[in-house]
């Protein structure tokens, strides 16, 4: 969950720990779900994608962001160029490490 400050224009984020086929939130709680690289990873992609259609209030929105190759030969570069960013991002070499 998070909360923004109009002030700042900082937002606080919480991490609630749980599992993707019964998430803790009530019934329409939120506006938008996001999730990233996560029906690739989960046992059941079709539960997941339940709990976030109802944790959402009406016409809320889901914005998913996943990593598998396309069918359609002309996506792999856009495919390939997802995993070289993802592979500096997890690197041991990051920008945020205090060496």
């Amino acid at each position: 969950m998070s909360s923004l400050d109009s002030k700042n224009g900082k937002a606080e984020i919480q991490v609630v720990p749980g599992k993707e086929e019964s998430i803790s939130f009530e019934d329409a709680t939120f506006d938008a779900v996001s999730a990233s690289s996560v029906l690739c990873s989960v046992t059941s992609p079709q539960k997941s994608l339940e709990e976030f259609k109802r944790m959402l209030w009406p016409g809320g929105q889901v914005c998913l962001l996943e990593h598998v190759r396309s069918v359609h030969w002309l996506k792999d570069p856009v495919y390939d160029t997802m995993k070289i960013i993802e592979n500096f991002i997890n690197s041991e070499k990051s920008y945020d490490k205090k060496n």
